[in-house]
């Protein structure tokens, strides 16, 4: 069983599905329509942007904390300036499956599903 609405999370809104003929068109509370091919598009955007926006925070904080290593080595700190370099290769090892993840990402659009559901028929 399917369910005639769904969230639209670029929105946090609820959206109608409404089958006309053939074709399946979304609507917001607010009126907004979108076609499945257009929502598609705009969910793996979305998902995109926010895996790079991740991936762009992680690399603030190594750079924070590789700065913050490299003055309190300048300080003569040598303990904690390490475990500030310890911190900036831990977040970088923890970044890197976020990075495969996006550059493999697949941009979904209803020609590639299609073509994809040819080949494995």
């Amino acid at each position: 069983m399917t369910n005639n609405y769904f969230t639209l999370f670029h929105k946090n809104t609820p959206a109608h599905i409404l089958k006309e003929g053939n074709m399946i068109r979304y609507r917001c509370h607010t009126g907004h329509a979108y076609s499945a091919e257009s929502l598609l598009t705009s969910i793996t955007e979305n998902i995109e942007d926010t895996l790079w926006g991740a991936i762009r925070g992680v690399e603030e904080s190594v750079l924070l904390f590789n700065n913050l290593g490299d003055h309190y080595a300048e300080k003569n700190e040598p303990k904690l300036a390490a475990m500030y370099f310890k911190k900036a290769a831990d977040a970088t090892h923890r970044a890197n499956p976020v990075r495969d993840i996006v550059t493999n990402h697949e941009q979904l659009t209803k020609d590639s599903i299609s073509e994809q559901a040819n080949e494995t028929w």
